[in-house]
């Protein structure tokens, strides 16, 4: 058996086996082209983001994991914007305890501003039959709403970020976000968990500092009758993926309703911009955007 060399693209997921001097060539180009891009960015990372009409906008990362953090630092984040901790829940058929959590926390908060989102318990993953369903990535239903891991989840993290109660000394705010909420009773369902995890923490006699409890804005029913709960809550922020998936009945993933995939679409804007008229409901009057 002959030794063959295979060329791997990995920007844009190419295998060549046996490539030719053209193709190595080809090849050798976009790999200097990227390298120049990466110089460009790290370059850049240290201005500010100012718009041409001179607004300046915080530029915040979307990381998975705590090792995620330094590398978002390095691009020019000012901090973390969305922490998603679904990561420590996948590929496992068990909830990571509660001191698995709060260290994986803690080390983003050591490295970074940060802000959390309060995502689902492990489960092991099962799909219905509609893939569009609102109420869980997949199909898959959402179980915060009355899961005792989701319980013992928001208690720690409040825990977590008690002034002094962090090794490493943090500063900065930490805001919980509850993804897939349909209505005000969904909203109640997150405040009553942060009440219950604030008693808890009172009764044991640990020290705790509040934080502020909002929702992602990704199915329709949200934002139509946001007036019923949004002054309840010091935030919220727009899924626009998802919610233009839910509001056009459209499977993101399918390549042939690619046409409906506008993040432009009018029924998307007009949810939008009810989101916004809003949003002085808020209590420190901020709508994000994803």
């Amino acid at each position: 058996m002959r030794a063959q060399q295979v060329a791997v693209d990995g920007a844009r997921g190419d295998v060549v086996i046996d490539p030719d001097q053209a193709a190595i060539a080809d090849l050798d180009r976009r790999q200097r082209l990227l390298a120049q891009d990466d110089a460009q960015a790290r370059s850049e990372a240290s201005l500010d983001a100012v718009t041409l009409d001179g607004v300046r906008v915080d530029l915040l990362a979307n990381i998975g994991t705590p090792d995620e953090s330094p590398r978002a630092r390095e691009m020019g984040a000012r901090g973390v914007g969305l922490f998603r901790t679904e990561f420590l829940f996948l590929e496992r058929s068990t909830a990571p305890t509660e001191d698995e959590q709060t260290s994986a926390y803690r080390e983003v908060r050591r490295r970074v501003r940060s802000a959390s989102r309060h995502d689902p318990p492990a489960r092991r993953r099962g799909r219905q039959a509609n893939p569009v369903s609102a109420h869980g990535a997949g199909g898959e239903p959402v179980p915060w709403r009355s899961s005792t891991a989701a319980r013992r989840q928001a208690a720690r993290r409040v825990s977590d970020a008690a002034p002094g109660g962090d090794a490493g000394g943090v500063a900065g705010p930490v805001k919980v976000m509850a993804p897939m909420v349909a209505d005000a009773t969904d909203a109640a369902t997150l405040l009553g968990l942060a009440e219950e995890a604030r008693v808890q923490l009172e009764t044991r006699g640990e020290a705790f500092a509040a934080v502020d409890l909002g929702v992602m804005l990704e199915i329709p029913s949200a934002i139509l009758v946001g007036e019923t709960y949004f002054g309840r809550l010091a935030f919220a922020s727009l899924g626009t993926n998802d919610l233009l998936q839910y509001t056009l009945a459209v499977d993101r993933g399918n390549p042939a309703l690619a046409r409906y995939q506008d993040s432009l679409h009018p029924a998307l804007l007009r949810l939008v911009r009810e989101a916004i008229e809003a949003s002085p409901r808020l209590r420190d009057r901020t709508i994000g955007l994803w």
